[in-house]
Order: C-alpha cells, then sequence, then structure tokens
C-alpha cells in the first residue's frame, strides 16, 4: 500500500513538472501573444481585470482543484492531438493577422496540454480554472455600439419621462441646457465584463449546481 501510494506521489510530481515546464516553453514560444494580451489590459480600462484572472485561476485550481486529490495517471492522445491543431490555427491566424483568434487558442493550448500530461478524466475534474482563463481574451468590443446604443436610448427615456425636451440621434442627446454624448466609455461594457468573471467565480464557489451557477451568473 504504501509503495502504491509513494510510486502515485511520483507520478502527480512528474506530471505537475512536465506541464508547468510544457506551460513555460509554450508560453516563451508565443511570447508575442502574451505580450498582446498584457498591452491590451494595460492600454484599455475595459479588460484590466485580465491581470487578476491567471492568479485567480491558480487559486482555484489548488482549493477547488481535483488533480492533487484525486489523480489518475491518463496520458491523453486527444491532448496530442488538440496541440497540433491549436498550433497550426495559432500559426494561420499570425499569417493573416487575427488577434482574438491567436489569443483564443493560445488558451485552447493550454487545455490541450493539459490534456495530454493529466488525460481527460483530470481535465473534466478541473475544466473550471482552466476554463477561467478565457476571461483573459479581451472581448467585448463588438458589444460596444449595441450597449451604446441601450445606454443612450434609456437615457432618453428617462429624460422624456421626466418632462424635458430632448432630442437624440444615435448617441447624441441634446437638451436645452446643451449636447451630451454616451461615450463607449460609458456603455457599460466593463462593467458587464467584469460583472460576469466575478459573478463566475463567486458562483462556482458557492454553488454546486451547474443550472445554479448559471442562474446567478445571468439573473
Amino acid at each position: 500500500m504504501l509503495a502504491s501510494n509513494y510510486k502515485s506521489l511520483k507520478n502527480i510530481i512528474l506530471s505537475n513538472q512536465i506541464f508547468f515546464i510544457s506551460i513555460l516553453i509554450t508560453l516563451s514560444i508565443y511570447k508575442d501573444i502574451v505580450l498582446l494580451f498584457i498591452n491590451k489590459w494595460i492600454e484599455s480600462g475595459t479588460y484590466a481585470h485580465g491581470f487578476f484572472i491567471v492568479p485567480i485561476s491558480v487559486y482555484i485550481f489548488y482549493t477547488k482543484g481535483t488533480v492533487l486529490k484525486k489523480f489518475k495517471q491518463e496520458v491523453s492522445i486527444l491532448g496530442l492531438v488538440g496541440i497540433f491543431i491549436c498550433s497550426l490555427i495559432i500559426m494561420l491566424a499570425k499569417l493573416s493577422s487575427v488577434v482574438i483568434i491567436q489569443q483564443i487558442f493560445l488558451i485552447l493550448l493550454i487545455h490541450s496540454i493539459y490534456i495530454a500530461v493529466y488525460g481527460f478524466v483530470n481535465y473534466k475534474r478541473n475544466i473550471f480554472p482552466l476554463s477561467y482563463l478565457f476571461f483573459c481574451v479581451p472581448l467585448g468590443h463588438f458589444l460596444i455600439n449595441y450597449m451604446q446604443t441601450i445606454t443612450a436610448n434609456f437615457s432618453a427615456f428617462a429624460l422624456k419621462l421626466s418632462g424635458i425636451n430632448i432630442y437624440q440621434e444615435k448617441w447624441t442627446i441634446v437638451t436645452s441646457r446643451g449636447q451630451f454624448e454616451v461615450a463607449a466609455a460609458c456603455s457599460g461594457v466593463r462593467y458587464l465584463i467584469a460583472t460576469l468573471a466575478i459573478t463566475t467565480f463567486f458562483s462556482y464557489f458557492n454553488f454546486q449546481s451547474l443550472i445554479k451557477r448559471i442562474l446567478f451568473v445571468f439573473f
């Protein structure tokens, strides 16, 4: 029994070493994509939360993750296939200069490395902390115009209800006191993305049911 536990512990340590070395090598190979992440987090306040996502994912992994608690040695060919496909798509995305695809598939590449090293069974047990990394990706620009429209329409409606005469043209509202514009920073996208990241984290720690987690995040 003792020999079996010792062997299992050695397998865990070896797999952890292989995984973290593989991640370091991957990030060094794709350091240009990593810099794109960081530059976006710095330049845009909308995505500044990205600096906190990796530490949070690591925290979730080591507090709620099960790779060290219920480890089952199972190297997966599926993960190796995933590594090849993700690497190929990243290369094609670089050739076509599609940054968002590069960033998404870098995260998926990390998933694939995890599957290759630990196996799909362990991956399913730890899919949440790995998937939480997707909040690093600066997505949401496509929502800005839509959210600006909603904010402008709601503001115009509220002003009319209060008896103020206004003229609205897209995101611009004109009153007797002046002209006001719903800027991109006022669209609410920053609040929406940050709130989604926070509520997803909170729901994972406080609810066991997937349905309850989804309902909490979106309602």
